[in-house]
């Protein structure tokens, strides 16, 4: 959902994931939370039903390029992202359960400026 946006703002997203995944207003799974209807731009176009589906996006991901022209950065830090927000006792930076991608920037992120919706 953030890819183009950097760490920080990835990392956001999936606080947000985990923090809808433990609230009773949203789906309790990941996969309930972001194949929510109109929630996520990234999955209302991208479902990822099969393994080619998967590696169809990441070869996608993979074509991308950082701001320093290194390809595969996208792609690895998602994993990055993904895998530690999903370990077993992770806890998320904030208890965000909304986000805007108009005010998620790369680089002047902050996650005090986005808390102000709490789960």
């Amino acid at each position: 959902e953030a890819g183009g946006q950097g760490h920080d703002a990835m990392q956001f997203v999936a606080d947000t994931v985990v923090n809808r995944v433990h609230s009773p207003k949203f789906p309790n799974t990941v996969e309930g939370v972001i194949y929510q209807k109109g929630q996520f731009e990234w999955t209302k176009h991208n479902r990822h039903r099969t393994t080619q589906d998967l590696t169809r996006t990441r070869d996608r991901m993979m074509k991308r390029k950082d701001p320093h022209g290194n390809h595969n950065w996208i792609w690895l830090d998602a994993m990055e992202v993904a895998s530690t927000s999903l370990s077993n006792g992770y806890k998320p930076k904030t208890n965000a359960l909304y986000f805007s991608t108009k005010t998620i920037k790369a680089h002047s992120y902050s996650y005090r400026h986005h808390s102000k919706h709490k789960r």
